[in-house]
């Protein structure tokens, strides 16, 4: 026999009231969310970082400068040290035997004589590095000029005929060559001194034969 009909309506209403509470349920289960007012943990701000001044000596060293380097004494002569190793040395034989070589010529008879060796070797030599201390380099520097200039007008006054005859003017020319040139001599002779007794450099083949003490 089936269930009377009146009883349905009954039924339709328990099923809705599990519904509705199995509802409910569900939503009290779910995750729970901070309200929105919750008071917010206080962040505690760090603190600046001090500097620490720097310790200043309190009686701080000069700096070296480069002009109080190149004064010291000490720092001179190891440059002019290098120098003559380096070449210096020989630089100064050539200068000493160029010289000697046109210096023959006034007690010879022959005047055949190339001067081209003798202008390219101090040419050379004027194009080389300085001798690093200021007085060495102005006896250096005088001599090459002076036996330049003076033995290019000894040629000049000799290169058309030699010894055998003179002008006045071509006289006059190769005595003033002559002079220029005996200064210049002296300032090389002076150079070699001053390498020797302010540096003690010297030469193992000295062409003027000298004792230069």
């Amino acid at each position: 026999m089936s269930r009377p009909a009146r009883h349905l309506p009954r039924v339709r209403a328990l099923f809705l009231t599990a519904f509705t509470a199995s509802a409910l349920a569900a939503c009290s289960s779910g995750p729970q969310t901070t309200p929105a007012d919750e008071p917010t943990p206080a962040q505690t701000p760090t603190p600046a970082l001090t500097p620490t001044p720097a310790l200043t000596p309190t009686n701080p060293a000069p700096p070296t400068t480069h002009s109080a380097l190149t004064a010291d004494p000490s720092y001179i002569a190891n440059n002019v040290v290098y120098w003559w190793e380096s070449g210096g040395e020989g630089e100064l034989v050539n200068s000493i035997s160029a010289a000697v070589d046109v210096q023959d010529l006034r007690t010879s008879n022959v005047w055949a004589y190339d001067f081209g060796p003798f202008f390219d070797t101090l040419d050379r030599i004027r194009e080389d590095d300085p001798i690093p201390d200021v007085k060495t380099q102005a006896t250096w520097s005088a001599a090459l000029k002076h036996l330049h200039d003076g033995a290019g007008d000894i040629f000049d006054a000799n290169r058309l005929d030699g010894m055998q005859s003179h002008s006045p003017s071509e006289a006059a020319q190769e005595t003033r060559g002559w002079k220029e040139f005996d200064e210049g001599i002296k300032y090389l002779k002076a150079t070699q001194r001053r390498l020797h007794r302010t540096f003690g450099l010297t030469l193992l083949n000295d062409p003027w034969k000298e004792d230069l003490q």
